[in-house]
């Protein structure tokens, strides 16, 4: 059903338009395994609103790309693929044509189809840590639960990705983000944290209060952070899910957001590693070192609105107190076991099912043999959530 071709395909528009009439929904699509030249992305990993996943090594050689691996940019420009994962020397459920019994055996198999699931456990996940109200208080907390917008998921696996530093992930230059590996290996626990932990996190992307733009004129979203401590990775992201543009578009961004960090002495910092706004890309995130006791003033606005209007999402990380809660100074590790299963959330190929523990954070370290839909249980605290929620705006908002 995919294609090897970079391309703005038939099969990514459809992508795009269903994630944008939906803004419940999140897609994962595998890179493709065409090898380490530029632009051997497929389609429709192409689709500005899907994840794209691209294959590390495993164990420890987890810190490069595998060699199989397709590489960006898109077509038009755009950074893909957006994220990697462990693709190489993995451990799955080998399906049986003409099963004789209820059981099937095991298989180790290789492929950006095996990264892509372990990508999709880890965001149904996060989508259960907001559902079960870990957001904001770092406990599970019932009616602080709501029901994340896809582009909120997106966020925060972006925000959790790592870079690699590996010759393969690095291939097409030293940027960061870049090409070959995208914003870099999914650490869930860079992001989303628990009760005690020391980390500050802020977002917004409730799929019931969902904050939006109709125009330009709109006024922007300002929020100021200080920092409570020094060297710490201060990161924000941007996502929204853009409509679906025309496939003989040379550029398929239609609505165009932006995000700002200015410190308080004046330095103002862009998104994906760039001197200015982007134009390409629908994920913008930036990442530094804070100071201490610096303010950080974060800017989200609206340059272009081409079509309808445009809902969105972010998150914030790092050495701060939150505005929605204080974060307690001594961390925690969390571990979450989860089973073998078949995919939630409307995710796309979620061909591999993989098994086995992944430790946040830490999965990688191990090699990862996971995956998802059955989150069997959860050990340890979790997060509480957010505001409280209202019913079905976007569906009851005019489709475009």
């Amino acid at each position: 059903w995919g294609s090897a071709s970079n391309v703005y395909s038939g099969n990514s528009r459809q992508i795009d338009e269903y994630s944008y009439e939906h803004q419940d929904f999140l897609v994962l699509v595998a890179a493709g395994n065409s090898g380490s030249s530029p632009g051997t992305l497929g389609s429709p990993a192409t689709a500005k609103n899907c994840i794209s996943v691209g294959a590390t090594q495993n164990g420890n050689n987890d810190n490069d790309l595998a060699g199989f691996s397709s590489r960006g940019p898109a077509f038009d420009g755009r950074i893909k693929p957006d994220v990697v994962a462990p693709g190489l020397s993995v451990t799955s459920a080998n399906s049986i044509p003409t099963p004789t019994d209820n059981h099937c055996s095991r298989t180790n198999m290789a492929g950006t189809s095996m990264a892509t699931p372990a990508t999709a456990g880890i965001v149904a996940l996060a989508q259960q840590y907001f559902q079960d109200g870990f957001y904001p208080s770092g406990k599970k907390t019932t009616e602080d639960g709501f029901k994340p917008m896809g582009a909120l998921l997106k966020a925060v696996i972006v925000n959790s990705a790592q870079r690699l530093t590996g010759g393969n992930a690095n291939a097409q230059g030293t940027g960061y983000p870049n090409f070959d590996q995208g914003f870099g290996i999914v650490e869930l626990d860079q992001t989303l944290n628990f009760e005690n932990s020391d980390k500050g996190l802020f977002l917004r992307g409730d799929f019931s209060n969902m904050p939006t733009f109709t125009s330009p004129s709109d006024p922007p979203v300002i929020h100021k952070f200080t920092s409570t401590c020094s060297s710490s990775d201060f990161r924000a992201t941007l996502v929204w899910h853009d409509p679906p543009s025309q496939t003989s578009n040379s550029k398929s961004l239609l609505n165009d957001l932006d995000i700002l960090v200015t410190s308080s002495d004046g330095v103002e910092i862009y998104p994906n590693g760039g001197t200015q706004r982007d134009s390409t890309n629908n994920v913008e995130s930036i990442s530094f070192k804070s100071e201490k006791d610096k303010e950080y003033t974060v800017k989200i606005y609206a340059t272009d609105i081409q079509v309808g209007i445009q809902p969105y999402s972010y998150v914030v990380t790092g050495c701060f107190i939150s505005p929605d809660r204080p974060i307690p100074s001594n961390q925690l590790s969390k571990e979450i076991i989860i089973k073998a299963g078949i995919g939630l959330i409307g995710i796309c190929l979620l061909a591999g099912l993989t098994l086995g523990a992944y430790k946040l954070g830490k999965g990688r370290r191990n090699g990862i043999n996971n995956t998802f839909e059955g989150i069997e249980r959860i050990e340890e605290k979790k997060v509480q959530g957010k505001g409280k929620v209202r019913k079905n705006m976007w569906q009851d908002t005019k489709k475009w």
